[in-house]
């Protein structure tokens, strides 16, 4: 199954990894090289994610799907309407300090420059970009528009960006289709 950026938040696609209906859920993320393609991926669509240079192990894709829990119990408690709890934030925030750095003087092909050079060599770092956009979004963003797609059986969830806050599928073009399709045969039918 090819992986779908259609949440317009790199925390909230990364959730969506595990998609389908509640009892029969298809991961995404099943192998190593499973998460080095999305993370590649990913890399395209958001800012901020150099994937492709990453080292990827086994223990990177267990901590990875540890990590995914704990956003989809933040993207829950956003739906729902509840205050996050402070487990989640603390396992976010574990993340993001693998993510440590300081700034050095480098040489680029046009002199000097300054970057930012990883603190130590922790080979979980690949999955701070995610913890950062969780983070950024915990502090800056406004969870009621954290959204969980209204089709049957779909576990997606989306950040809505539209101007009137009324956007209910994650994708119109699939499940919005299939249910405006299902509720018109319901019509038709008098089901």
């Amino acid at each position: 199954m090819t992986p779908t950026f259609i949440a317009s938040q790199l925390w909230l696609d990364f959730v969506n990894t595990e998609m389908g209906a509640e009892d029969e859920r298809t991961d995404l993320l099943e192998s190593v090289e499973a998460l080095r393609t999305w993370m590649s991926l990913a890399s395209t669509v958001h800012e901020g994610i150099d994937a492709p240079r990453r080292d990827y192990t086994k223990e990177v894709l267990d901590e990875a799907l540890r990590l995914r829990s704990t956003l989809r119990r933040i993207a829950s408690a956003a739906v729902g309407g509840r205050r996050v709890a402070a487990g989640a934030v603390e396992e976010v925030n574990a993340a993001l300090r693998r993510g440590l750095s300081f700034p050095q003087i480098v040489p680029t092909e046009a002199g000097l420059a300054m970057r930012n050079v990883p603190a130590g060599d922790d080979h979980l770092r690949p999955l701070q970009p995610l913890a950062r956009s969780v983070g950024e979004f915990l502090v800056q963003g406004d969870a009621s528009r954290i959204r969980q797609c209204q089709a049957a059986r779909c576990v997606l969830f989306f950040y809505d960006t539209t101007k009137n806050h009324g956007r209910r599928f994650c994708n119109p073009e699939t499940c919005g289709s299939r249910t405006r399709a299902a509720r018109y045969y319901g019509r038709q039918t008098g089901r």
